[in-house]
């Protein structure tokens, strides 16, 4: 069983902001990345992999109680 974003179909929109957040979390720019998976959730909350990279990237912030969300 795969889990994530990559079987399903996704709007532009999704598709675009979750670019964007990857391309972000690889260069370690978490607090845009914060953004885009925020972003992404907000329009779609099933995201798994949306949510591990944005739950990632508060812990990088050491925003560790909004990690556990």
């Amino acid at each position: 069983m795969c889990l994530g974003s990559e079987g399903y179909a996704q709007s532009p929109s999704r598709s675009k902001a979750f670019k964007a957040g990857e391309s972000t979390f690889r260069s370690y720019r978490y607090v845009d990345a914060i953004s885009h998976f925020s972003s992404v959730l907000a329009a779609d909350s099933g995201n798994i992999g949306a949510a591990e990279m944005l739950a990632y990237s508060y812990r990088q912030t050491k925003k560790y109680d909004l990690a556990l969300h």
